[in-house]
């Protein structure tokens, strides 16, 4: 080192002494040069054979730095994840820092694909009712308005008024059920109807019906069948809820015989109706008039029977009953019964109206429309 001591200053009389000593304390801390002392300055210097220099942008930055800069400090490292530009869509090969706990707290990154990874992982585990998370074929469509989109092809399988019958591709069985409605569009008009019954591959129901004749409003015709929905609610939007729209009447307003034989049904034709496939809510208003020529009981019965000469179906088996005074010469009795009870149909059936006495010595017995219209309602019980 150029100009530098290469050993000890010595003093040369008292006056330097004190200064020598002074210079060799010096001497000591800095070194001489090519000092052997480890502990002087000249030596460690000399040990440190790389040398760094500044450019005069990297002497600025380094001027910035804060006294006591921490790069472990919460509002330094906040303030640079905020002063960040920011990035709204990750890709996979995105990383983001984090905490390792299972490796002493040290610092690790994570990459966008493996976050994805787990989180599916976890949800797939927790959510297990959902096939792969995504819904391919939601039966959901259109407005909220009680109706579902049956997202399948409906053909025209028959017809037997008021019921119609269609073909569906899948198994119907798990997706309809018996009393849902459905609604179509069938050559130019909007058909609503109520499932009767449901098979593998066919649903039968029953139309939307004429009040004037009992008869389907639009009976399904063999072409195309558009916008086919169902429902399970009781009323979707535009279904008809008025029971005459889903009622089978039969009514007579004149004065109809039967024979007044002891124990024996016979039939009277005018009431007789015909019941479609389903369950159906039954009321009978009927007018009975029996007579006799001789004192006694008048005791008549009669019900509505899959035979014109039977009873089939006691629980709509109805009653009259009258007796004559001691000195009465003659015994007649009317009365209006009114009956309700339920019927199921498995196919479309006649029910026929006969009555009967059960007692002998009567002379008539009928159904008295002139007096009272005799009423016979079905209303379809799924309404």
């Amino acid at each position: 080192m150029a100009d530098f001591p290469t050993a000890k200053t010595e003093a040369v009389d008292n006056v330097t002494d004190v200064l020598a000593k002074h210079v060799n304390n010096l001497e000591d801390k800095v070194g001489i040069d090519s000092s052997a002392d480890a502990s002087s300055l000249d030596y460690k210097v000399a040990q440190n054979t790389e040398k760094v220099s500044f450019d005069s942008t990297s002497s600025t930055k380094l001027g910035t730095i804060e006294e006591g800069a921490d790069v472990t400090d919460a509002a330094n490292i906040a303030s640079s994840i905020v002063g960040v530009t920011g990035k709204t869509t990750p890709i996979d090969a995105d990383t983001i820092p984090m905490i390792d706990s299972a490796s002493s707290n040290s610092l690790k990154e994570l990459t966008w694909a493996n976050l994805k990874a787990t989180i599916k992982t976890y949800y797939d585990s927790v959510t297990a009712t959902l096939t792969n998370k995504t819904l391919t074929s939601p039966l959901f469509g259109g407005t909220v308005d009680g109706w579902i989109a049956s997202g399948e092809t409906w053909t025209y399988a028959s017809v037997d008024d008021p019921t119609g019958v269609i073909t569906v591709p899948t198994d119907a069985t798990d997706k309809y059920s018996v009393g849902m409605k459905l609604s179509l569009v069938n050559g130019g008009n909007t058909i609503y109807g109520i499932i009767t019954v449901v098979t593998s591959t066919t649903i039968t129901f029953l139309h939307e019906i004429n009040p004037a004749d009992s008869e389907a409003l639009h009976l399904m015709a063999n072409s195309a069948i558009t916008v086919p929905r169902y429902s399970t609610q009781k009323a979707p939007l535009g279904f008809p809820l008025d029971p005459d729209k889903w009622e089978i009447t039969v009514t007579d307003s004149s004065y109809k015989s039967g024979t007044a034989t002891q124990n024996l049904w016979s039939n009277i034709s005018q009431l007789n109706i015909v019941i479609p496939i389903g369950i159906w809510q039954v009321r009978q208003k009927l007018t009975f008039y029996v007579s006799r020529t001789t004192n006694g009981i008048v005791d008549c019965y009669y019900t509505l029977s899959t035979g014109n000469n039977t009873e089939t179906n006691t629980v709509s088996t109805a009653r009259t009953y009258a007796r004559a005074t001691t000195d009465g010469s003659r015994t007649e009795s009317g009365d209006t019964i009114i009956n309700s009870f339920l019927l199921s149909a498995t196919s479309k059936t006649t029910y026929y109206t006969n009555i009967k006495t059960a007692q002998s010595g009567v002379a008539s017995i009928a159904m008295d429309g002139a007096s009272v219209p005799s009423l016979i309602t079905a209303v379809c019980a799924y309404l």
